[in-house]
């Protein structure tokens, strides 16, 4: 413990006989706090989004405008091609893509828990992750606003919300 002490001592007068050194040490990460606390940002804004819509009514089209009206996601392209997604996220015209099934409203309007796919590009991984959450949360928030209207029109005990169920594909 007495050797720990001793360099201890002989590193304190080390740097305060040299007055730069007290600048590097204390003042440097202070002012790269407050410089870095500004610049680094987590969140993840203009993922590029694909939607196929082969549905074409007004509730896939209120599912698109919930996810054009964020800055998180950039309508790239909106088409019915299914066979376009792996072309599209190849050449890194799309990150996300949105398909929403034929009869997917009719289907909802009869309780049948229609289902959405969406497809993500994982080669980020942190941005694929981060995009698939945005994603849910839109879905799960207009899932619930679809129950909520269904509820004022028929009030009925049997309500469910939107499931979110993730498929991982490797290859």
């Amino acid at each position: 413990m007495k050797r720990i002490l001793q360099m201890i001592r002989k590193e304190f007068r080390q740097i305060f006989r040299d007055p730069p050194m007290l600048g590097i040490i204390f003042l440097v990460p202070i002012v790269q706090l407050f410089i870095l606390s500004y610049a680094i940002t987590t969140d993840v804004k203009h993922i590029k989004l694909n939607i196929i819509d082969h549905d074409n009514s007004y509730i896939s089209r209120e599912i698109i405008r919930a996810f054009a009206q964020t800055e998180r996601f950039d309508l790239v392209d909106h088409r019915s091609d299914i066979s376009s997604i792996d072309d599209n996220m190849q050449a890194w015209k799309s990150q996300i893509t949105l398909v929403i099934p034929e009869n997917f409203s009719k289907e909802l309007k009869r309780n049948l828990k229609p289902q959405i796919f969406v497809a993500v590009d994982g080669v980020d991984g942190n941005t694929a992750g981060i995009a698939l959450g945005y994603a849910q949360s839109i879905l799960l928030n207009f899932g619930a606003e679809i129950q909520l209207k269904k509820a004022r029109i028929a009030p009925t005990k049997d309500i469910h919300l939107v499931e979110m169920e993730e498929r991982m594909w490797y290859n």
